[in-house]
């Protein structure tokens, strides 16, 4: 293998979507004979916000952060486990370079002979990275060659702030591709660049591949998964735990469904797939959740998130699964979740999307 590359992205946060994400983009270039390493960057606000005893260095409420110390007294022991099991499946699983700081990166050239890949997750959403942080923008290493691979900027527009600084960036990418027609749309517009929009990497990674990875510990009985609940699924958890008499397995620290919840908060990667992949319905705001409930061909109710729905409403309507999108929990009353979703056509578009998504990502390394 004579190919090198080295992903750039959120490997530091403890969150199923963006580890998964991650491994997979990686695991989808190791197969097609391409050294891979992710980028071991330490941005501070991504990974301080996963720690146990974490609060915004912005919030000034010191009732805000009262609550936030004693929450974080409370659940302790889980939020501990939780993050071991994150630690243990990175170490494992992703390979990491040795650790860059903002200070350093600064300074390393990775050479002409390895391509940087900014991307997949919401690495250009400067809502998270608090403000531009331009090392998502591989504002480094200039002899290198500079990709984008689904990167997505979170939300409908640029922040105008930073458009400047972001198109100098930008001007240096031999080839940029995004996640969402909207970051492409808004990318064209105000950057005056070409930009393709191309899949999630979990979505480049089949069914049967996946299935090797699960864990296979099985919960001995039929039930709901959710994963980031809202209002409008904890109401319809519940509503059709009752109707269908199924438990809730429910991933969130918090306990929401009393006697039908099993909570699985301390899961790590594998383990949140298998919970998923043997759930009678998945019901969630998740992007990554639907990405997986697709692959898996799942019964899935999805209430895209206000202001985020983007992500989850162009894949459902490029695969032609409009019919997994809810509005609101009145819409369960109908008994519309018990309609058989037809996965057939929504099969063969992804298996087209994938091998093009591929194609465009290797053609540009």
């Amino acid at each position: 293998m004579d190919k090198n590359s080295i992903i750039i992205t959120f490997q530091n946060a403890f969150n199923y979507g963006a580890v998964l994400q991650c491994y997979a983009l990686q695991n989808t270039l190791e197969k097609n004979n391409i050294n891979v390493e992710v980028l071991n960057y330490d941005n501070k606000v991504i990974g301080d916000c996963y720690k146990i005893f974490y609060y915004p260095k912005n919030e000034k409420s010191f009732k805000l952060y009262l609550k936030s110390f004693i929450s974080a007294m409370f659940f302790f022991n889980q939020l501990c486990g939780r993050n071991a099991k994150f630690r243990k499946f990175i170490k494992h699983n992703i390979h990491l370079t040795e650790k860059y700081s903002k200070k350093n990166i600064k300074d390393k050239d990775f050479g002409e002979n390895t391509t940087l890949i900014a991307g997949s997750d919401q690495i250009w959403n400067t809502d998270l990275t608090n403000g531009l942080d331009d090392v998502y923008y591989l504002n480094f290493s200039d002899n290198s060659k500079k990709i984008s691979y689904a990167a997505s900027i979170g939300k409908n527009e640029l922040d105008s702030k930073f458009l400047n600084d972001i198109r100098k960036c930008l001007n240096k990418f031999d080839y940029i591709s995004v996640r969402e027609e909207t970051g492409k749309l808004e990318i064209d517009k105000k950057l005056n660049k070409n930009v393709d929009v191309v899949l999630d990497p979990t979505l480049l990674i089949d069914k049967e591949e996946w299935e090797k990875k699960l864990d296979h510990k099985k919960i001995d009985c039929k039930y709901i998964f959710v994963y980031m609940p809202n209002v409008d699924v904890i109401k319809s958890a519940k509503y059709i735990s009752e109707k269908e008499n199924l438990k809730i397995v429910n991933i969130s620290k918090k306990h929401y469904f009393g006697r039908r919840e099993i909570n699985k908060f301390r899961s790590d990667p594998l383990e949140f797939l298998t919970l998923l992949y043997n759930a009678e319905y998945i019901i969630t705001t998740s992007f990554h959740a639907t990405s997986f409930s697709i692959i898996f061909n799942k019964k899935i109710i999805v209430f895209p998130p206000e202001g985020l729905s983007s992500r989850i409403t162009n894949l459902t309507e490029k695969l032609k699964l409009n019919d997994i999108i809810y509005n609101s929990f009145s819409e369960i009353k109908t008994a519309r979740y018990k309609n058989s979703i037809n996965y057939t056509n929504a099969n063969k578009l992804l298996l087209k999307y994938r091998k093009e998504s591929i194609k465009k990502l290797l053609n540009n390394i």
